[in-house]
């Protein structure tokens, strides 16, 4: 599962490139529906197609992924993921650690 925020560092990308959803879709070799659907957040893209983004944009895929300008922020990445595992423990009412 992506950052609730991939979508919205998609779009901000996209419009601070100047580009459209249709140039972004050609690029990537994806149809325009396909990345219409990721900037909304109604699917997710493929690793493969997140790489494709990553190098289109030219940032890197923790970017993309979790909004880590820095890829060697374990301390961030460390945080994130406590608090991911935290709320998937949550959501699927497991408080134990077995």
């Amino acid at each position: 599962m992506l950052d609730k925020n991939f979508k919205n560092r998609l779009e901000e990308l996209r419009l601070k490139k100047g580009y459209t959803k249709t140039t972004v879709a050609e690029a990537i070799n994806v149809s325009v529906s396909a990345y219409y659907y990721f900037e909304q957040g109604i699917k997710e893209p493929s690793v493969d197609t997140i790489k494709k983004l990553a190098k289109f944009y030219s940032v890197s895929t923790d970017y993309l992924i979790n909004g880590f300008k820095n890829s060697n922020n374990s301390s961030n990445f460390k945080s994130e993921f406590a608090i991911r595992l935290q709320n998937l423990r949550e959501e699927n009412n497991l408080t134990k650690v077995l």
